[in-house]
Order: structure tokens, then sequence, then C-alpha cells
């Protein structure tokens, strides 16, 4: 080889050399930025979550006062409820499928039953009180 390839080899050798250690000094920047962001990422997610369930609480109140109002859930209740593994019908609440994996509460109502999942039922029972009974089992007047 003559000593103006070498030269120019040496020379490109030396600057890949340092655009690697600059490279290699940013890619540290990188990472502690990345972690940074997905720790953000993380919180917005657990917030987004807490927000979205507490609106579909909110939600799943306002249907259920007015299915009460409406007449299709009943104001009136009874001492016993029935508690089953879900049958695949339809929460008389929410609308949801009751599957078997879910408790359901079988509420009777004149010769048939009221259906709701666990929860549905214990928001009903808030929002029927809540709705102006004067007993735990008394429809309003």
């Amino acid at each position: 080889m003559d000593t103006e390839a070498v030269q120019a080899l040496a020379k490109d050798t030396m600057r890949l050399r340092r655009q690697s250690l600059d490279l290699c000094a940013n890619c540290g920047d990188v990472v502690v930025l990345s972690r940074k962001l997905r720790a953000l990422h993380r919180a917005l997610s657990i917030e987004h979550a807490k927000h979205h369930a507490v609106n579909d609480l909110v939600k799943l109140h306002v249907m259920i006062a007015r299915r009460l109002r409406s007449g299709r859930l009943p104001y009136a209740s009874v001492p016993i409820v029935n508690g089953v593994p879900g049958d695949g019908g339809t929460c008389d609440a929410c609308d949801q499928t009751l599957t078997a994996a879910q408790l359901a509460m079988a509420v009777p109502v004149r010769d048939t039953f009221v259906r709701l999942h666990a929860d549905c039922y214990m928001i009903w029972n808030e929002e029927r009180i809540a709705g102006g009974l004067g007993g735990p089992f008394e429809a309003p007047q």
C-alpha cells in the first residue's frame, strides 16, 4: 500500500472512532430519557384508567337511576336475594352479559326476577334508597 492510502485509512479510522464515541455517549442520554418517558407513560395510563373507571361508575349510577324512574327497575326489594353464577343472560341494569364467572343477583319481582351483576345490584340498592324510599322494602308513594 502506498503512504497516501494508509494515511487516508488512518484518518477515516480516527473519524469513525470519534463518531462511535459520540454515539455511545449520546446513547446513555437516550436510555435515560426513554426510561423517564416510560415512567411518565405508565403514570398517565394509571390516571387514565382511574378516570375511566370513575366515569363508568358515574354513568352506571345515572343509567340505574333513570331505569328506576322509568320503571324498568323496581324500587321495592325483598329481604332475601339469591346470588348465583351468571347464566349468559343480560343484566337488567347495565345490559351487559352475566357470565358464569360473575356473581348475578336475582331479585324477585311479582312473578319474575330482575337479574343484576353484584356491582350493579349494590348501585341499584343505593339509587333506590336515594330515590326516596321510606324503608328498605317499601315502594315509594
